[in-house]
């Protein structure tokens, strides 16, 4: 059961959490889409979309691959840097950008909204 008394006094870290885990999934989903669109990303993500594919991986794990290798940088100069956005960034952006990609290719969801 959930401690309320860790609830009330944590408001604030909790709406942050919030607000990190909303604001990194949008981004997620926006990269997905510009991804399927081909309108183009931003630097580092094309960067990112580029080696994966002379690897021969999937753009979510060569990302959580590189923001690993960034963040060891991180982790040595500054530690204070390094906070739950920082680690759930690592760990979801990619993969949910991955996860849109396929269901936008898989299901044509947007089909149902546009007018014919």
């Amino acid at each position: 059961m959930v401690n309320i008394n860790f609830l009330r006094g944590n408001r604030k870290l909790i709406y942050r959490i919030i607000f990190a885990i909303t604001g990194i999934s949008i981004l997620a989903i926006g990269v997905s889409f510009m991804r399927y669109a081909v309108l183009g990303v931003e630097p580092s993500t094309c960067l990112n979309i580029g080696i994966a594919k002379q690897i021969g991986i999937s753009f979510g794990l060569w990302q959580f691959i590189m923001c690993l290798i960034l963040v060891v940088g991180v982790f040595i100069f500054d530690k204070s840097k390094i906070g739950f956005g920082t680690v759930y960034i690592i760990v979801a952006a990619g993969y949910t950008s991955d996860l849109f990609l396929w269901l936008i290719t898989k299901f044509h969801f947007w089909k149902f909204i546009l007018l014919k």
